[in-house]
């Protein structure tokens, strides 16, 4: 009887552990997540929020960034794109303007949490080196999601 009621216990402790784990979320050709919950894991420099995570196998952070219009937002001066079109202006809220460009496909988007973005389409960049002097130098895009599926 003890040997059952141990195994039981044992069993549930394992399938909890197992369920914790997280699944890595692959996705094809768009940056929306998935789900009624998504966790990442948030670093604050300076006040700014930061996930931490990588673009065509360049490592960085990513700005977590509520007001962008786009999903993914590239500092194409720390990643090389080149085949992007230049397709308008930007400006942001501290009043830094710029030149927005778009990329048919950004090959590979990770996250540190494991969702993964590949062939991703229509990624919009631009040089966001303007921001270095609030946040780290190694600071990759900004990111929004403002569409759950």
């Amino acid at each position: 009887m003890i040997k059952i009621l141990l195994l039981v216990i044992f069993s549930a402790i394992g399938l909890s552990a197992m369920a914790q784990q997280s699944i890595p979320q692959v996705y094809e050709q768009n940056a929306v997540l998935h789900g009624d919950t998504v966790e990442f894991q948030i670093t604050l420099v300076n006040a700014f929020p930061f996930i931490s995570g990588e673009v065509n196998g360049v490592k960085g952070k990513f700005m977590f960034d509520t007001g962008n219009m786009f999903p993914i937002d590239i500092n194409d001066k720390l990643v090389k794109l080149p085949n992007k079109k230049t397709t308008g202006n930007g400006v942001v809220g501290s009043g830094q303007s710029f030149v927005v460009h778009t990329n048919d496909t950004i090959a590979e988007v990770k996250f540190a949490n494991g969702l993964v973005c590949k062939n991703t389409v229509h990624v919009k960049s631009a040089n966001y080196n303007f921001l270095k002097k609030n946040i780290p130098s190694r600071q990759i895009t900004l990111v929004v999601y403002p569409v759950v599926q």
